[in-house]
């Protein structure tokens, strides 16, 4: 689970929930069966995160750093200064980082 992934959890965003999984897999010839719980999104939503959002957020602050690599987009943060902005936005508006 990503940093934006617990956020979402940990905000309750209305757009995802725990999902229980039943798997079996097998080692040394035996059986066991298995309970996953796995945050999960509802389908048919569109979860790419806007990056301009991130950005948004957080372009005030002096040890933001953000860079376009291209294929991906990455961003430099604390975990704490990034937990308390996005929570803050999340409140706002429910599904802030995916419209």
């Amino acid at each position: 689970m990503t940093l934006l992934h617990y956020i979402e959890k940990k905000t309750k965003v209305k757009y995802r929930y725990d999902k229980n999984f039943v798997s079996t897999f097998v080692k040394k010839n035996k059986k066991k069966k298995i309970k996953l719980k796995y945050y999960v999104g509802k389908k048919k939503i569109d979860y790419r995160l806007k990056n301009y959002k991130l950005d948004e957020a957080f372009k005030n602050l002096n040890n933001f750093i953000s860079y376009d690599f291209g294929n991906f987009y990455c961003w430099i943060i604390t975990a704490k200064i990034c937990l308390n902005i996005i929570q803050k936005k999340i409140r706002r508006k429910n599904d802030y980082l995916i419209k």
